[in-house]
């Protein structure tokens, strides 16, 4: 599976490469939601996007940054998008609620 990660955590982007590698996955990194979606507005070829949901100052950035990639490249519209947060669940679970598209998993 090819991936594509979202993270503005440099140590966070590279745990995430690392792991999914070891498991025999083609993984690449950007630590720039707004670089992302340049990336992925040329390139049609990943399968599965993580994305942090804590992204800078854009809250909840993570669905922000989905749409935006979606505008950009449509072929992005029907994937699996993963939104991850080093956050406390107090913080985070009540923004993943709010959003139709996003699934908390504990």
């Amino acid at each position: 599976m090819k991936i594509f990660i979202v993270d503005d955590m440099p140590e966070v982007a590279k745990s995430f490469k690392e792991d999914l590698e070891f498991w025999g996955h083609t993984v690449d990194y950007t630590l720039s939601g707004s670089n992302a979606v340049d990336i992925l507005s040329k390139d049609s070829t990943y399968d599965l996007i993580v994305m942090d949901f804590w992204h800078g100052n854009i809250l909840p950035s993570g669905s922000y940054f989905r749409d935006e990639i979606i505008k950009a490249n449509d072929y992005y519209r029907d994937k699996v998008y993963i939104y991850s947060s080093w956050h406390g669940l107090a913080e985070t679970l009540p923004l993943f609620l709010k959003k139709k598209d996003a699934i908390p998993f504990i």
